[in-house]
């Protein structure tokens, strides 16, 4: 007779599956949440941009009759640019999103996009303008701009910082950017910056993603890994690319 025994799961196996599962699930959510919230928020901001635009556009009317007509047809002409860019980038952020979603890097580059698509129309400034009570979240949106592409560089393709120090960099970065959107009236918020210590800030983090990712690339990857990496120089070129015409139509027009 042959007996048949159901092999024992031990207690911390389970516990690791369910947190894995419940981490997944947050992921999730998070990425949900943050979607909702940038495609609200800058659908609210639509209607007081236009108005930001035409009173802009009326104080320089010599310069927008002779191209556009009136300041009405200018700061349509701008959301419409906007908008255009915006669904480039959201598509792009969905399309990744959906195919390597459960994949740490996946998941990055797409929330990376999200967050590069409402900041490419600016849209949110007018909206803080009317209703500062949206500053924070505004703000958060812009802060995650500068987190996660430096996120992406340390750690593309296995989700693990190289070098070592830049898991010590990436954690100060995550406790600035969560504690950014509390300080937006405050003299410490990067908007009361110097210039010169904006750009010393902005090339400091940059460089050092970069250098990492070169660091990477050449010392580190294995020949799959290096595929992947010239694919999201690819998808991050077409991004940057969409983001310079955007601004090219936007204000070298004029």
């Amino acid at each position: 007779q042959v007996t048949l025994t159901t092999p024992e799961v031990r207690p911390d196996t389970q516990l690791n599956t369910l947190t894995s599962k419940m981490a997944r699930l947050g992921s999730r959510v998070a990425w949900v949440i943050i979607a909702t919230l940038i495609t609200s928020m800058t659908l609210a901001s639509i209607g007081p941009n236009y108005a930001l635009s035409v009173e802009r556009a009326s104080a320089s009317i010599d310069v927008i009759r002779p191209i556009f007509g009136t300041p009405e047809i200018y700061a349509t002409y701008l959301i419409v640019v906007g908008l255009v860019g915006m669904i480039a980038f959201i598509s792009m952020a969905v399309l990744i999103y959906w195919q390597h979603g459960t994949e740490y890097i996946g998941y990055v580059v797409s929330l990376m996009l999200l967050v590069l698509g409402e900041d490419l129309t600016n849209f949110v400034d007018a909206l803080v303008a009317q209703v500062p009570l949206m500053a924070i979240p505004g703000d958060m949106i812009r802060a995650l701009t500068h987190l996660l592409p430096v996120v992406a560089l340390f750690t593309f393709p296995t989700g693990k910082a190289v070098p070592r120090w830049g898991q010590f960099l990436l954690w100060v970065l995550t406790i600035w950017t969560l504690a950014r959107p509390f300080l937006y009236y405050t003299p410490f918020h990067p908007r009361f910056w110097h210039g010169s210590l904006t750009l010393i800030w902005f090339i400091g983090i940059l460089g050092s993603g970069l250098a990492a990712a070169i660091y990477r690339y050449r010392t580190v990857s294995t020949p799959e890994q290096r595929q992947q990496t010239r694919w999201i120089v690819f998808t991050g070129g077409i991004a940057i690319a969409v983001y310079l015409i955007q601004l090219v139509i936007q204000f070298v027009v004029l």
